[in-house]
């Protein structure tokens, strides 16, 4: 496969683009994700979660930010004890824009949205909506993960076993802990203010 086909950019395009040049790509994509989740009132919970209501707008950009510094801390923690070289900014560059899938969430909320026919339902966890934007969701956070597996893969020089395994304790850890970070900064930043 050639490095430049589409394929391997969309889920592997580290190979061309990492360090910096990764991180403002990602940085570029991570604003746009903030601001289309405060218009669309979607926030994201974790990293790979989303939940919809009403909050501040500027609290999306935190959660956003909570996401991505824990997976760079968790991710380097787990290079320095497993990999033999790595750079801080490589990881930094290729968790931010591994975080570039999951701007289609908002997009798909807001075209969900678009059309006030899906909101008939009584239930609104059972509703046309809320099943369409799950269903099209699972695919999206897979090739979030993708994306992280092969970014830590460029960003520690990692292959095999090795990498399989730093890459399911460091996504685990990871979530739970940006989940349970969102949560709190959310008790006691957020929800006093609104």
């Amino acid at each position: 496969m050639k490095s430049n086909s589409w394929g391997n950019l969309l889920f592997n395009p580290f190979n061309r683009i990492a360090g910096w040049q990764a991180f403002f790509i990602g940085l570029g994509i991570v604003i746009l994700s903030g601001i289309f989740g405060g218009l669309t009132n979607t926030w994201y919970t974790g990293l790979f979660d989303m939940s919809t209501g009403a909050l501040p707008f500027w609290s999306g950009f935190m959660m956003l930010g909570i996401d991505i510094a824990t997976i760079v801390v968790v991710m380097s923690l787990a290079a320095l004890i497993v990999a033999k070289d790595f750079r801080i900014i490589d990881i930094l560059g290729t968790m931010t824009l591994a975080r570039a899938p999951m701007i289609l969430l908002p997009l798909l909320e807001l075209f969900l949205n678009a059309d006030s026919a899906f909101h008939t339902s009584a239930d609104p966890t059972s509703s046309p909506s809320v099943i369409i934007l799950k269903i099209l969701g699972y695919p999206i956070v897979l090739w979030h993960i993708v994306l992280i597996y092969n970014g830590l893969r460029t960003s520690a020089n990692l292959n095999g076993a090795k990498l399989i395994v730093t890459a399911i304790i460091t996504i685990v850890i990871s979530e739970m802990l940006s989940q349970y970070l969102v949560k709190t900064a959310i008790a006691n930043l957020v929800v006093p203010y609104i």
